[in-house]
């Protein structure tokens, strides 16, 4: 699959401090190895295309990937220019004020995917 993400996701070593514990380093690894960083953020980048307006905790319990799992991926996306930051508001999963999320335009694309 041509995956637009692909070329743009930032490297694996931004997503653990060195002055974390080696496991997570090994973790970051395993999961963009795996596959499983691209496909998340397909599914979170499909979950923000659909349902936009949404926070990381309700494209996370939409997607079943989580709150911080959803969190992660859309930091993914807004460092690839594919999701923005809106205004903040209560979110209906924690009950909290957090910032919502929508898809941005990309030239010649539409708004993707």
């Amino acid at each position: 699959m041509n995956n637009p993400l692909q070329m743009t996701l930032s490297p694996v070593r931004t997503l653990y401090r060195s002055s974390d514990p080696h496991t997570s380093g090994a973790a970051a690894d395993g999961h963009d190895a795996s596959g499983g960083r691209l496909r998340h953020a397909d599914l979170v980048m499909a979950a923000v295309v659909a349902g936009r307006g949404m926070t990381a905790a309700e494209y996370g319990s939409l997607t079943g990937l989580g709150h911080i799992e959803a969190q992660r991926r859309l930091s993914d996306l807004e460092h690839a220019h594919r999701v923005r930051k809106g205004a903040a508001r209560e979110c209906r999963e924690k009950g909290t004020r957090m910032v919502t999320w929508f898809p941005v335009s990309v030239a010649g694309e539409g708004v993707w995917p």
